[in-house]
């Protein structure tokens, strides 16, 4: 086997590796081109937003967010076009039922070896879920805050060993 030969199976493998990965994951993974056109979706896209991911592809990726967001979405899109990788970022995503979701993004552009940004790819993980149980705790603590204060008696909570937690 040529060295050419060995190099191409090898760069085959890798490419199948990274793919199985991606279209197997259970974040959604899709890259895009420097107009936000869907380049490539990963299947998990189904389970997560419930769009079929073919009928994305060729789609402006702006098209799969909740209005109210274009300004970050301008803001995040040229630092994107610079060069720079973002991360952590939560947008809202529409599913194809047009429920909403939040999302934790992380985005990293594609660049060529002159410095050209020719496109991006970007990482979702759903955290709609913890978004909500964290505002639901919000509203609890708010509830248990208000009940105490208001309280006609003295009222006092402890922890398990018996020291003051609030008065």
């Amino acid at each position: 086997m040529t060295p050419e030969v060995e190099y191409a199976d090898a760069l085959e493998r890798t490419v199948r590796r990274f793919r199985y990965l991606a279209e197997n994951a259970s974040d959604v993974v899709y890259e895009m081109d420097t107009d936000w056109r869907i380049r490539w979706i990963s299947p998990s896209v189904q389970n997560v937003l419930g769009w079929q991911p073919e009928s994305l592809v060729g789609t402006v990726a702006r098209q799969l967010f909740a209005p109210g967001q274009e300004e970050l979405l301008d803001v995040r899109g040229e630092e994107l076009r610079a060069g720079f990788s973002l991360g952590g970022e939560v947008l809202v995503y529409v599913s194809a039922t047009g429920q909403h979701k939040s999302m934790s993004a992380m985005a990293n552009p594609i660049v060529e070896p002159d410095g050209t940004v020719t496109g991006v790819v970007v990482g979702l993980r759903d955290v709609t879920s913890e978004i909500v149980t964290r505002e639901d705790l919000a509203r609890v603590q708010a509830r248990l805050r208000l009940a105490v204060e208001a309280a006609p008696g003295g009222l006092a909570i402890t922890d398990a060993a018996g020291i003051l937690v609030d008065v």
